[in-house]
């Protein structure tokens, strides 16, 4: 069971990282967007090369801090992004309910292996 919940995290991360870096390239984004989807994509290819230190290579000390701020930061920045224009909707509840949802869900999967080092 240990293995399923961390590679569904893995799987998970991997493939939202991949679709923000590659919005990147795409042609018609402004400069802004850009700009946030690749700050995104580089925050979710940290998480998963934290999965992926914490299952097969040694994890540095500094690691399991890190996590657990990246996945503080997640809900966080779903919150700062729904006060655009100075309340929350009940749509934006539920995207910030579902983005809390997926930062534990990472770092339980990350904790699984992380007290090996």
């Amino acid at each position: 069971m240990r293995t399923l919940g961390w590679l569904c995290a893995l799987l998970v991360n991997a493939t939202l990282a991949c679709g923000a870096i590659l919005y990147v390239f795409e042609p018609e984004p402004s400069v802004r967007e850009r700009a946030f989807a690749g700050a995104t994509g580089s925050v979710l290819l940290f998480i998963v090369i934290l999965l992926l230190l914490a299952r097969f290579g040694p994890l540095p000390r500094w690691a399991p801090k890190a996590m657990s701020l990246v996945c503080v930061a997640i809900p966080i920045v779903f919150i700062l992004g729904s006060l655009d224009l100075g309340i929350i909707s009940g749509l934006e509840i539920i995207s910030i309910v579902f983005a809390s949802a997926f930062a534990w869900g990472t770092w339980f999967a990350f904790s699984l292996y992380s007290s090996k080092a």
